[in-house]
C-alpha cells in the first residue's frame, strides 16, 4: 500500500500546516515581509480579496497563538513583520520553570501512541522530575556484564518486536513459581524495576488470560518460542498498567476510595483514572494499595481526599496534621 493511499491529510490538519509555515516564514525573514511578497506565496492563486482575507486570517490565529504580527510601510507597500516585544523571552523565565515547561512539553508527546520510542522518553522525564505523571520510572544501575536477568529481559523484547512467545518460569511474591507461555505486549520501568505487561496462551496461541504485569527479575528462566505467534490486541494500551507509586510495597493489598479535589493536578489526572474504578459517589474512585505511607503523601501531594477506610482516613489526618504543625512553626 503506498504512503498516498494509507495517509490523507484532514482539512484542519492542512489548515495548521499553513499557518505554522507562514509564521516561520515571517520569522526566517527576520524583516518586514510586502504583503504583495506574502500573497504570492501563500495566495497565489487566489483574487486579491481572497488573499487579503486569507492573510488576515492567518494573522488572527497566530495572534491567538501569541504570535502577534503587526503592519508596517505606507499605503502603497505595506508589509508584516512578527511584533518581537509581544513574544516572551526564555531569558526572562528562571530556570526551574524553563526546565518544567520543557517537562510538561514532552508529556504532552506521550498522549498518543505515535511517538516513537516513548519509553526512552519516559525514563529521561523520570530523571528530570521525581514527580514525573507519567510512570515513576528508574532504570537503575547498569551492570558492565549482562546478567541472567538482563538476557532473560533481551528475550522478552526481542519476542515482543517480532510476536512470538515465550516459554517462562515465574517466582510471585508468595515465591511459588509457574511455568506459563506468555505473549509480551509492552515493558516499563519503576520502582527501580522492569515490568513486562503480557497475556499467556495455549500451544496453539490462543489467549488464556488477559494482560498482566510481571516483574523481570522474578523470572527465573526465558525460552524463545518461535513456533507460536501472536497479535496484539487493539485495545491495549501499555499506560493501562503504569502502577502510581503507592501500588509497590511491602503491604498486603487492600482498597482505599478518595475523592479528586478541585485542584487535582490535570497532568494525573488520565494517568489515575486508568488504574482506578469509579465510586458510588459523584467523583469518588477506588484503588488498590500496597504501600500505605506512600500513599497517604501521594494523597496530601496531589489534592486527594480520602473518604474510606476510616482507619486510613485517621492515619491521613495525623501526617496533615503534622505537615501544618510544622509548615507554622517555620513561619
Amino acid at each position: 500500500m503506498s504512503l498516498t493511499n494509507s495517509f490523507t491529510i484532514s482539512a484542519d490538519e492542512s489548515g495548521a500546516r499553513e499557518l505554522v509555515s507562514f509564521i516561520l516564514f515571517l520569522f526566517e525573514a527576520q524583516k518586514p515581509v510586502l504583503l504583495s511578497t506574502l500573497k504570492d506565496v501563500f495566495c497565489a492563486e487566489k483574487s486579491p480579496d481572497a488573499a487579503r482575507k486569507t492573510l488576515s486570517r492567518l494573522c488572527k490565529r497566530a495572534s491567538a497563538l501569541g504570535v502577534s504580527i503587526k503592519k508596517t510601510g505606507n499605503s502603497t507597500q505595506t508589509a508584516l513583520v512578527i511584533d518581537t516585544a509581544s513574544l516572551y523571552s526564555l531569558d526572562d523565565l528562571p530556570p526551574e520553570e524553563l526546565l518544567l515547561g520543557t517537562i510538561r512539553t514532552c508529556e504532552a508527546l506521550l498522549d498518543t501512541n505515535a511517538l516513537p520510542y516513548q519509553n526512552d522518553l519516559r525514563i529521561a522525564l523520570a530523571k528530570l522530575d521525581p514527580n514525573f505523571a507519567g510512570t515513576e520510572i528508574n532504570e537503575g544501575p547498569k551492570s558492565p556484564c549482562p546478567s541472567e536477568k538482563s538476557r532473560i529481559f533481551e528475550v522478552f523484547l526481542d519476542a515482543l518486536e517480532k510476536h512470538y512467545a515465550i516459554n517462562a518460569w515465574y517466582t510471585d511474591p508468595a515465591f511459588s513459581t509457574t511455568n506459563r507461555l506468555l505473549a509480551p505486549l509492552g515493558y516499563f520501568f519503576a520502582n527501580d524495576s522492569k515490568y513486562i505487561v503480557a497475556m499467556t496462551l495455549d500451544e496453539a496461541g490462543g489467549t488464556i488470560s488477559q494482560p498482566k504485569t510481571f516483574r523481570v527479575d522474578r523470572f527465573d528462566r526465558a525460552q524463545a518460542r518461535k513456533d507460536v505467534s501472536f497479535t496484539v490486541p487493539d485495545t491495549f494500551d501499555i499506560r493501562d498498567f503504569y502502577l502510581l507509586p503507592f501500588e509497590f510495597g511491602p503491604d498486603k493489598p487492600f482498597t482505599i476510595t478518595v475523592e479528586l479535589l478541585d485542584n487535582f493536578p490535570p497532568a494525573l489526572r488520565q494517568r489515575f483514572m486508568r488504574r482506578a474504578s469509579e465510586g458510588r459517589e459523584t467523583n469518588t474512585w477506588t484503588i488498590s494499595v500496597r504501600d500505605q505511607l506512600k500513599a497517604i503523601s501521594w494523597c496530601i501531594a496531589n489534592n486527594v481526599l480520602p473518604k474510606a477506610p476510616q482507619d486510613f482516613v485517621a492515619l491521613w489526618k495525623e501526617s496533615l496534621a503534622r505537615g501544618v504543625s510544622l509548615y507554622g512553626n517555620e513561619q
